[in-house]
């Protein structure tokens, strides 16, 4: 069993300074092997992959690359036989093929969540547009995949040591 960590971000929408600060912390502190970026802006997750940063990108609702078919709106992966899903709205996972997915990954919404329903995880790691939007403070999630579990955690992003949620789950059947 590969032991795996992955960092998840959301709605940076141009906030390249903090959505930088966290990639590093993400890359250097949690040492993720994959940055995950659900949009708005896409333009941003091309930023990321210019600094050569191991990152994948699908687009916002309000990004160009929405509208373009050549643009995946959905990445599908698996780890450790756990099928994950990452889109920017949770509608875009449960319209596809993801929705047969363990864990759903989306953002748009801004809020902070980890829900864990029957055999699926529902993740969205808040946002990173400023400190404070839609009553929400700035967050980001790191996906942990070890021997005894998953762990789910949403950190503060401007204070690194703040966990906002934390979860613990078995390997799904």
């Amino acid at each position: 069993m590969e032991i795996k960590k992955i960092g998840i971000i959301s709605d940076t929408h141009n906030n390249n300074f903090l959505m930088t600060e966290v990639c590093n912390y993400l890359l250097e502190k949690e040492q993720v092997n994959t940055i995950y970026h659900l949009g708005d802006n896409y333009e941003d997750g091309e930023y990321l992959i210019s600094l050569s940063l191991p990152v994948k990108v699908v687009p916002g609702l309000w990004c160009d690359q929405f509208n373009n078919w050549k643009t995946p709106k959905i990445i599908i992966e698996e780890i450790n036989m756990v099928k994950l899903a990452f889109a920017h709205t949770l509608d875009i996972i449960l319209n596809s093929s993801g929705k047969e997915c363990h864990i759903l990954c989306y953002g748009h919404t801004h809020t902070p969540i980890i829900k864990k329903d029957k055999n699926k995880v529902f993740f969205n790691p808040g946002h990173l547009k400023k400190k404070i939007d839609r009553a929400n403070e700035a967050s980001f999630g790191i996906i942990k995949f070890e021997k005894e579990g998953i762990y789910f955690e949403i950190i503060s992003a401007y204070n690194f040591g703040n966990t906002i949620v934390k979860i613990k789950c078995k390997y799904f059947e």
